[in-house]
């Protein structure tokens, strides 16, 4: 969300007027685009958020968007569900229609992108331009964005135990102890940051029955 213009795309004829030039921009730097993630420049910074967050797209990661991340998160929700209009996006953006009502227009136009419908004729640039968004990306290659799922409570009950065995061996045999107590538990995997998780590429550790 941090990289993500979706102060740019809340707004119609705002949205209209940036992916416009976005899409000329693109247009002017193909093979760059195409060399991505061996050339990079800044006028393709846009089609690089696009891609980042394509390359860790999944129905969990729109609804946590549409449902978490207020207005913003809806907002790059609804236009990573126009670059890629799948089925299964259509629950989390029906469940925020309406919820934004500044931000409805767009959310509306990716429920017609993914149900194939036209979108309103004052909106219909703008599906028209993200299908040339999609366009434009669909041979270049999409890194490898891994994201981490929130707790469940099955999950967060598992910690609060497993946070107790580590006070008894700290209690026992103090910092080192606790420490050997750690590796293996979801307590040590949802302890590590997003870059060292993923630097690690480790398993979901088994959660207790």
């Amino acid at each position: 969300m941090r990289n993500s213009p979706y102060l740019r795309l809340a707004k119609p004829r705002g949205a209209e007027s940036f992916l416009r030039r976005q899409v000329s921009l693109a247009e002017e730097c193909l093979p760059a685009l195409a060399d991505y993630p061996r050339v990079l420049v800044e006028p393709l910074e846009f089609f690089y958020a696009c891609l980042r967050s394509l390359g860790a797209l999944t129905a969990p990661l729109i609804e946590a968007l549409v449902r978490d991340c207020n207005w913003r998160g809806a907002v790059w929700g609804a236009w990573l569900a126009i670059l890629e209009p799948r089925d299964e996006f259509l629950a989390a953006l029906e469940s925020a229609r309406g919820r934004w009502p500044h931000n409805d227009w767009l959310i509306q136009s990716a429920i017609a992108a993914v149900r194939g419908q036209p979108s309103s004729a004052e909106h219909a640039a703008v599906l028209e331009l993200g299908a040339r968004c999609r366009e434009l990306l669909r041979d270049v290659k999409r890194p490898v964005v891994p994201l981490r799922r929130e707790p469940t409570e099955i999950q967060i009950a598992q910690m609060n135990r497993e946070r107790e065995i580590v006070r008894a061996a700290y209690a026992a045999g103090g910092s080192d102890a606790a420490r050997a107590a750690l590796p293996g538990t979801l307590l040590a995997y949802y302890a590590d940051d997003h870059a060292t998780w993923a630097a690690r590429g480790c398993p979901l550790p088994q959660v207790a029955s």
